[in-house]
């Protein structure tokens, strides 16, 4: 048996370094089966990763949320007052009942969190510009809140193309990005970009839809294009996440955001 309970979330990386660290102990040991025990969230794909990363023993995960439906089962409750400060209150059995119900709730929301990505929604941005050739290098994605996004896909409309000829706004992007276990992820490649841009991004994933508008205008004085954006949530009407460079207000104002 190995067991990893850190501070805090780590990296796949560290956890999988341990892992196989932990592996290698067992077999030095002649262990037919190795029991892996964290504190630490792992989604589906990273449990195949492990499981796959080695062969010739046979491999069993308790990771955050398998322990945590262990830790649900009511034969366990003395077990969760004894070591993790939750269980029953002293003051008779009705007060034990709805301490316990609490304490489960909480549970039972992280786990929805884990599996749908509860209340985390993610930011589009450009960066790595070259003025020269007016286009941007890096497309990132940011994930704000606690839980990875799942089945996440991103569409990128150019508000004002083909604004001249008074057609409907264009799609510039479009991608199924899978999804997002890391506080951010990125592509390379060459985003053309011109003096003054307003995108507006649709974000779907497991959790809900949300919607964002990003502002660009290119800066001599800067060097790069400096951003304006805000993010509406599920209901298309409340902003979760507004961003405004600081030099983006000295030179240009405040933002003109569109309805």
């Amino acid at each position: 048996m190995g067991v990893y309970f850190p501070r805090g979330q780590q990296s796949f990386a560290a956890i999988k370094k341990k892992f196989i660290n932990d592996v290698a102990g067992a077999r030095a040991n002649g262990a037919e089966g190795f029991v892996f025990v964290t504190n630490q969230e792992l989604t589906l794909s990273e449990r195949e990763d492990l499981g796959e990363s080695v062969d010739g023993i046979e491999i069993e995960l308790y990771h955050l949320e398998r322990v945590t439906a262990v830790l649900d089962r009511p034969a366990l409750a003395a077990v969760r007052k004894q070591f993790l400060g939750v269980g029953y209150l002293e003051g008779g059995a009705a007060s034990q009942v709805t301490d316990l119900r609490n304490d489960l709730l909480v549970f039972q929301r992280r786990i929805e969190g884990i599996q749908t990505g509860g209340d985390s929604f993610c930011q589009f941005m450009l960066y790595d510009f070259d003025l020269k050739s007016s286009f941007a290098r890096n497309i990132v994605v940011i994930r704000h809140g606690e839980f990875p996004l799942h089945d996440l896909r991103i569409r990128v409309v150019d508000m004002d193309a083909g604004k001249a000829s008074s057609t409907a706004p264009q799609d510039v992007f479009n991608r199924a990005w899978g999804e997002l276990n890391a506080p951010a992820d990125y592509i390379t490649g060459r985003w053309p970009l011109t003096a003054d841009i307003y995108y507006r991004i649709f974000s779907h994933a497991r959790n809900g839809s949300w919607n964002q508008d990003l502002i660009l205008k290119r800066s001599e004085q800067a060097n790069c294009w400096l951003a304006a954006t805000r993010i509406l949530g599920k209901n298309g009407r409340d902003v979760v996440f507004t961003h405004v460079d600081l030099e983006f207000q000295r030179e240009f104002g405040a933002p003109a955001w569109r309805r």
